[in-house]
């Protein structure tokens, strides 16, 4: 008798604890219930930890404790409870150095332009209100929020969120260093190696659906982005970009 094992491929759950770093709008939504739904769980409501990020971006500013998403993923990872930590947390070396024997780590980034305008135009056009941008473009090229955002790798990724603007050449070395202990590093320019090596890694399969679309469609966002608007944005994603490149060389390093 003839069996078809196909089904196994794409079954096979993964016993491994895994954190997910979700850098926003960079394809994490869908990644982010891809491996949700490769994981066996005993009871995933008690074991799935999904960060509530706009409860901690107010509870940091409430207690004037920019570290706090650092400080309570060392937490979660502590506990015994967690099979799955994921969301807009910021890494935390004490965390990944502590508990590296227990928990793996995934992040996945974006082109840095393409990133910083799908932002743009996700919270200029959503319908709530929950960081909701009020500025047209060309406005909004002019604030401090537009240059964070820019530079949301390097704040995410390095050790400490950038305080002044100074230092940005150390910021940037620790941001790559720190990419270097994640277990699977993705960019949503090319999810078919991001596939590959997580199923190397877990030993099962992402199954990625498209998630969280952009409310304006590409074309009437490049309607609105002028060539001067377009360098500009280039140029405020500067340290992101380089971030981005060395995040390639280390995918592109593990093909070799």
């Amino acid at each position: 008798m003839l069996f078809n094992f196909k089904f196994d491929i794409w079954d096979r759950k993964t016993k491994e604890r895994i954190f997910f770093l979700h850098i926003p709008k960079c394809g994490g939504t869908s990644i982010d219930f891809a491996i949700e739904n490769s994981i066996q769980f005993e009871n995933k409501d008690k074991q799935h930890f999904n960060l509530d990020f706009k409860a901690s971006h107010e509870t940091s500013n409430a207690l004037r404790k920019p570290a706090f998403r650092r400080d309570l993923l060392y937490y979660l990872m502590s506990s015994q409870q967690y099979r799955y930590i994921s969301g807009h947390f910021a890494f935390s070396s004490e965390a990944i150095n502590q508990f590296n024997q227990e928990w793996k780590s995934v992040t996945l980034l974006r082109e840095p332009v393409s990133r910083w305008i799908s932002n743009y135009f996700f919270n200029r056009y959503k319908s709530g209100d929950h960081f909701k941008i009020e500025y047209s473009l060309d406005e909004h090229l002019k604030t401090k929020r537009a240059i964070r955002s820019g530079q949301t790798y390097l704040n995410l990724l390095a050790n400490e969120s950038i305080k002044d603007g100074s230092g940005l050449e150390n910021y940037i070395q620790q941001a790559v260093e720190n990419l270097e202990k994640f277990s699977v590093i993705g960019i949503l320019e090319d999810l078919d190696s991001l596939r590959q090596d997580f199923k190397e890694c877990f030993g099962a399969q992402l199954r990625i659906p498209k998630r969280n679309t952009n409310p304006l469609n590409k074309s009437h966002q490049k309607e609105i982005i002028s060539s001067e608007m377009k360098e500009k944005i280039c140029e405020i994603c500067q340290p992101d970009i380089i971030i981005y490149e060395a995040a390639k060389k280390m995918i592109h390093a593990k093909r070799q």
